[in-house]
């Protein structure tokens, strides 16, 4: 299909083809979406609060792009967002089911269709679709939403409807979708008498937090470096734990990390 889209019509020529490349990074969506719609950029992701007006019901991009010159590409993406654990924290350290029931008071349906435009497909693990070692029909045994088995694991766990619990504090990154994010999340938990704390920060002190190891929950987004189960494998391995690694929830399991070396 290149010949045919056109991508091949500087087939040929030496390199490079351009005497330079540059990239703008963005706090928010809106004004990178801004200066795409005025003509200054020439590539941009669509904003979930654009998609509606730009994509139209059958996935097509809508006339009037077209009519702009506008050119719409569909790329799967491997990627995770997901609410991470820190396991060194003492109150989740040693209490699976305290863990084990937020996982299930958390609904990712609402997460997907607002902040993901129905784009998304809910994990089954940490491997996501497309990558060798993904299992669509995997089941860990604390998902998918389930409101009356979290009220009954999170009685076990020493917290009734979440009373003995303090507060949570959960570290998200300071723009609009992280804040918003987390509050979705925040009235998740809530409904099972979890309290949690949004804390909003700076991408510098939201790295410098989680290599500290100080905080609680954090939300954050893993895209594939390279295309290899192993990149999202590697989050776990407990040699890889913060400051020097990816290991950012502190994870440590000897049969895991066996079967990683094996890998």
């Amino acid at each position: 299909g290149d010949k045919k889209e056109g991508l091949l019509a500087d087939a040929g020529k030496p390199l490079p083809l351009n005497d330079r490349l540059v990239v703008e990074v963005f706090q928010e969506s809106q004004p990178m979406w801004l200066k795409f719609m005025s003509g200054d950029l020439d590539l941009s992701g669509i904003p979930k609060d654009n998609f509606s007006s730009v994509i139209k019901k059958n996935g097509d991009l809508s006339d009037e792009m077209k009519a702009q010159g506008v050119k719409l590409e569909k790329t799967p993406v491997p990627d995770l967002t997901f609410v991470g654990f820190n396991l060194l924290d003492p109150l989740f350290k040693s209490n699976p089911d305290l863990r084990r029931a937020m996982s299930l008071a958390y609904d990712e349906n609402p997460v997907i269709e607002i902040f993901f435009n129905g784009r998304a497909v809910a994990a089954k693990g940490v491997i996501p679709p497309g990558m060798d070692g993904y299992r669509k029909d995997l089941d860990v045994g604390y998902r998918p939403h389930d409101l009356d088995r979290a009220k009954k694991l999170l009685a076990k766990a020493g917290y009734p409807g979440g009373k003995g619990l303090s507060e949570i504090e959960y570290l998200t990154n300071v723009s609009t979708t992280g804040r918003q994010m987390a509050e979705l999340f925040q009235k998740q938990m809530a409904k099972i008498g979890i309290r949690i704390k949004v804390n909003l920060t700076t991408w510098p002190e939201f790295t410098k937090a989680i290599d500290n190891k100080n905080f609680q929950l954090f939300g954050m987004g893993w895209k594939a470096d390279y295309p290899d189960s192993e990149n999202f494998l590697q989050l776990f391995y407990s040699k890889n734990q913060t400051p020097y690694g990816s290991n950012y929830f502190n994870f440590k399991n000897t049969k895991f990390d066996a079967l990683y070396v094996e890998s």
